[in-house]
């Protein structure tokens, strides 16, 4: 009987411990509690203490609130990011459940932090329902595309990270850490070109970084796929990944290769053997451009390369900015001769800035 007994228990536990965290799908949303103007005081102390990094005090402004408005969710809101940043995990669950009962507009805003909150206590797949269920509340709003991103990643689903990314970098343009993920996942699969420009874009938005730096020695390892012996002088051509990999969803392998090959011209043959590292960069750029404009009336489904970053680089390209570009994107990567050429001999520069691609 208690062999028994102990069996029918087993999975009423097992589901009541999965449950706990399951995303729930409230029934009909209660209004969000407007705060007086004492309460607001008591919302904007709560902050500063969080920001000092006393998130006891913090808390203990925020529950005055809920004390006498349970369904406040600014006060919900702050509560749980309180709770999260102590790590206070199970708490700040508590919080954010009956913050996404409300009516609120940072409804999308808790099931974000709800997702974030799961992903540290270890449940991803929980995590990534809870950023779903955000997007579905807001699509607009990069960081759950990004969060989803990291977390689909982090349970080897590839392909689910590359699209929250695109997703992300749609949403918001300027993000640049969603660029970085990006360009780094295209270099991991082997998929060069689109990788160049991924990084590109991260570097109009962050040119002044740790990452940045390690950003500057990618773009250049990826363009230089030729390397010399300094023993026996001989050339070895390094071609990436282009008989594998991921495939080619972006319809660049082709242009790889030719690009490859055109990185031991330009950069090691006699006439070109005096190349600083910047040029050969500003050339290699002008050269993948130019492949990639030649064939881009040659795909009538464009992947996400050639529809979003491909355009306006090109457009730079056609308007004679290019070499001005990859230089003021060059300013900080220590390269000799890039910050000279801006201050002497960038003529173009004012210029470039005044100019609005149509």
């Amino acid at each position: 009987m208690k062999k028994l007994l102990y069996l029918i228990l087993i999975p009423i536990l097992i589901s009541c411990g999965s449950s706990k965290y399951a995303i729930e799908q409230p029934g009909e949303l209660i209004e969000d509690q407007p705060l007086s103007s004492q309460e607001e005081g008591w919302l904007k102390l709560g902050i500063i203490s969080h920001d000092e990094g006393d998130y006891k005090q913090a808390k203990e402004y925020y529950k005055r609130i809920l004390k006498q408005k349970p369904y406040s969710a600014s006060a919900l809101y702050e509560i749980s990011y309180s709770s999260m940043e102590s790590n206070n995990l199970e708490e700040a669950l508590t919080y954010l459940k009956q913050g996404e009962r409300i009516d609120s507009e940072s409804l999308y805003l808790f099931y974000h932090m709800h997702g974030i909150t799961l992903d540290q206590m270890g449940k991803p797949y929980e995590a990534i329902k809870a950023f779903k269920k955000g997007i579905e509340v807001n699509p607009e709003f990069h960081l759950l595309h990004y969060s989803l991103a990291i977390t689909s990643i982090n349970v080897g689903d590839e392909n689910q990270g590359m699209i929250s990314l695109q997703n992300a970098i749609l949403s918001n343009f300027e993000h640049s850490s969603s660029h970085l993920l990006l360009g780094n996942m295209y270099r991991n699969q082997g998929n060069s070109i689109p990788a160049i420009l991924a990084y590109t874009y991260f570097l109009f938005y962050e040119q002044n970084t740790a990452r940045s730096d390690e950003v500057f020695q990618a773009i250049n390892g990826l363009f230089d796929s030729a390397e010399r012996d300094t023993a026996s002088n001989e050339i070895n051509i390094t071609i990436n990944s282009l008989l594998g990999g991921s495939g080619d969803k972006e319809q660049m392998k082709g242009l790889e290769m030719v690009l490859s090959i055109h990185s031991v011209a330009s950069k090691y043959s006699e006439d070109n053997k005096k190349l600083s590292e910047i040029e050969f960069i500003a050339g290699s750029y002008d050269y993948m451009l130019g492949l990639i404009e030649e064939s881009q009336d040659d795909y009538e489904e464009k992947g996400f390369v050639r529809e979003h970053y491909a355009p306006y680089l090109i457009q730079v390209k056609e308007a004679g900015y290019l070499e001005t570009l990859v230089y003021l994107l060059f300013e900080n990567s220590g390269y000799e001769g890039v910050k000279n050429w801006i201050i002497n001999d960038c003529v173009k520069c004012e210029e470039f800035y005044e100019w609005t691609p149509e």
